[in-house]
């Protein structure tokens, strides 16, 4: 996502709200497209190897997920990207992505126990090799 986080959003979900935005930007398709609505919740856990977090990076609002183990820093990358984001630090986090609306309908892909297949898929950058031949195959 392209826009700059306001401090609005920033204090909202720090300050323990839930929050629902649209996203814009191809990097987390297929499981998040641009046009879905995310909805951030706030952290009350620690971020697991795999979940979609919603991060501050150079003053935006960043939807990918974490691809990194352990301690800081944190590593996270859009689903079909080539490499990971710069580094993050806990500080930086805003939240967990815990649901995505597309079309009204909610998206039951992406999130679940599925997420950590998904994350080593994307550190592999095998994701964005099974993106680009789906892309092939529908042409």
């Amino acid at each position: 996502m392209r826009r700059v986080v306001t401090p609005l959003l920033q204090d909202l979900v720090r300050g323990g709200r839930v929050v629902r935005v649209r996203v814009t930007g191809h990097s987390m398709s297929p499981f998040i497209r641009s046009g879905d609505t995310v909805q951030i919740e706030p952290l009350v856990a620690r971020v697991r190897f795999g979940d979609v977090v919603a991060a501050v990076s150079n003053g935006r609002l960043l939807i990918h997920r974490l691809v990194s183990f352990g301690s800081e820093p944190l590593a996270t990358r859009g689903d079909v990207a080539l490499l990971d984001d710069t580094a993050l630090a806990a500080a930086d986090l805003l939240g967990r992505v815990t649901v995505v609306v597309r079309g009204g309908q909610r998206v039951r892909l992406g999130l679940g126990v599925e997420r950590i297949l998904l994350a080593w898929l994307s550190r592999l950058g095998l994701l964005r090799l099974l993106a680009r031949l789906r892309e092939k195959l529908r042409a």
